[in-house]
């Protein structure tokens, strides 16, 4: 019983993790493209 849970349990974290993992990953390319664009920006205005 207690393996049962402890196996279910540790399921949900990896789930949690890789989906937390899969937003933080577009999170960071979201971050990188405005960086790039405001980069740009300021050569620009420079």
């Amino acid at each position: 019983m207690f393996t049962q849970n402890g196996l279910y349990f540790n399921k949900g974290l990896s789930c949690q993790t890789s989906t937390m993992r899969s937003k933080s990953l577009q999170l960071t390319k979201i971050i990188v493209i405005k960086i790039i664009i405001i980069g740009k920006e300021n050569t620009k205005a420079a």
